[in-house]
């Protein structure tokens, strides 16, 4: 039997991308696979949810393996984390490691390198560079050097998006480098769900005739929740309402910031939840005010759900959506920017149809079938031929 190693650098990565990956290696190259990330820390998830995914993957054969990965780079419990990500790779000799978030992947990657020379194939994907045109000199001093030198240990470097494509087909030195866009979304899924609007607006506590604006995201700085609170302030408009679903550090800030902005009963932050797909349902607008980003899950999603949007003119997000054909698109900075494209949005329901329709259709250019089949090509090349159904 074939023995496959998955790695990120926490557990709530491989419980929300990576079930599809570890069910092809299972079924199509009937492999046994492991998981080395850390199973400790579920800051940023529910953890009875994550408990219960832990017990029933274990079930189907998975083994975790608990690799205390910190998550900043600067940890000295990450040269731990070296030391048992390592040993674990030269003893149980997997035929492919698929490695995942920063640090993980730089870890693993440099922990493998005598694993390679036995045969061990390493496939990395990049979930968005730290490094990309308009980030930091700081950005590039740090993270591009630790890449590039990492890209000498890659059999094939995954990329999410084409401005990292581009870059990682001139400048890193994998032996082979993909596009694939994304995790992939299971877009009948969102769609296909019950119609709960009214129900969810009631929950919410939004009246009828009112609006609302949804974000989904980790609350913290790289996420800039808080321009979108300047922007709706600035707009004047107590029949429209804010809902923020996610955790994070900066939970308090935005709270007490909305209330010294005068928006404090429009702004309802609803911490994680479970039933995402039914808040799509209750918005009339989503934005997604990023600094940087890969390609978002939770844009994707909102697209199948049929909203327009208002988000960042960065890279992944620009991938996704369609500059005045499905979204507005602007500075992440500018509250002008932003206030000016959920105006338009908030005064025309037409163009909130128009838009939303138009991403319905165009999201099915990164549907999970679409990603999938990339994914297995790859792990063909690196395992052979898969097992015969």
């Amino acid at each position: 039997m074939k023995k496959a190693l998955i790695a990120s650098t926490v557990i709530s990565f491989i419980e929300w991308f990576e079930q599809q990956n570890i069910k092809l290696l299972q079924e199509e190259f009937g492999c046994e696979v492991h998981v080395a990330c850390n199973c400790s820390y579920m800051a940023d998830t529910s953890v009875e949810r994550t408990k219960e995914f832990i017990a029933k993957a274990e079930s189907s054969g998975v083994v975790f393996h608990d690799i205390h990965f910190a998550r900043s780079p600067f940890d000295f419990g990450n040269i731990k984390a070296y030391r048992e990500v390592k040993k674990l790779i030269d003893s149980e000799e997997f035929d492919m490691i698929h490695c995942h978030t920063p640090l993980a992947s730089i870890l693993v990657r440099l922990a493998a390198r005598k694993a390679r020379k036995h045969g061990t194939k390493v496939v990395c994907t990049s979930h968005g560079f730290h490094f990309f045109q308009g980030s930091s000199r700081l950005n590039w001093l740090i993270f591009y050097p630790i890449e590039k030198l990492c890209s000498n240990f890659t059999d094939v470097l995954i990329t999410i998006n084409k401005e990292d494509y581009n870059l990682a087909c001139k400048r890193l030195k994998a032996l082979q480098t993909e596009y694939i866009p994304g995790v992939g979304i299971d877009i009948s899924k969102i769609q296909s769900l019950p119609d709960c609007r009214q129900e969810k607006r009631r929950e919410l506590r939004i009246e009828d005739g009112d609006l609302l604006i949804l974000g989904v995201g980790e609350l913290n700085a790289n996420k800039n929740h808080e321009v979108i609170l300047r922007a709706l302030a600035s707009l004047k408009r107590p029949d429209v309402h804010f809902a923020l679903a996610g955790k994070g550090p900066l939970d308090e800030y935005l709270k007490n910031l909305a209330d010294s902005l005068g928006i404090g009963s429009q702004f309802h932050l609803l911490g994680f939840r479970c039933d995402v797909p039914y808040l799509y349902q209750a918005a009339d607008i989503m934005v997604f005010p990023s600094y940087r980003e890969g390609l978002p899950l939770s844009v994707m999603e909102g697209m199948a759900a049929g909203l327009p949007f208002v988000a960042s003119r960065i890279r992944g997000v620009s991938d996704l959506l369609q500059d005045g054909q499905g979204a507005f698109l602007c500075k992440p900075d500018s509250i002008d920017g932003f206030a000016d494209g959920l105006k338009d949005l908030l005064d025309s329901q037409e163009r909130r149809m128009s838009f939303g329709g138009f991403n319905r259709e165009y999201v099915q250019n990164f549907s999970l079938d679409t990603v999938m089949d990339a994914t297995q090509s790859v792990y063909l090349n690196m395992l052979g031929a898969s097992v015969e159904k």
